[in-house]
């Protein structure tokens, strides 16, 4: 009798614990940022720079540059143009040597 009352207390207390709905969400490169917040309520956003931004995300970080998915990892990767083949950007540089302004 204590066996079965035992067991009787584990499957409601089990029963009891919130369960999370994990729904499969498909994911694209280069889709938008706006489609990727629109799919996701618990976004954090891990980091940003003037060309793009981590989010955190269900243990993943997703990284978007200019606007579109570049990355899909567990560990964050960082915005850096340079990491996913744009080129350097040009604001803030010299236009040659002579250049002092």
């Amino acid at each position: 009798m204590k066996k079965l009352l035992i067991l009787a207390l584990l499957i409601v207390g089990c029963a009891t614990i919130p369960v999370e709905n994990r729904e499969s969400i498909e994911y694209t490169m280069k889709m938008s940022e706006d489609e990727f917040k629109a799919k996701n309520n618990g976004l954090e956003i891990y980091e940003q720079n003037k060309d793009g931004i981590v989010y955190k995300c269900n243990s993943q970080y997703y990284t978007f540059m200019y606007g579109k998915l570049e990355a899909v990892s567990f560990f964050p990767i960082s915005p850096n143009p340079i990491n996913f083949g744009f080129p350097p950007s040009t604001e803030n540089t010299q236009k040659d040597s002579t250049d002092t302004n």
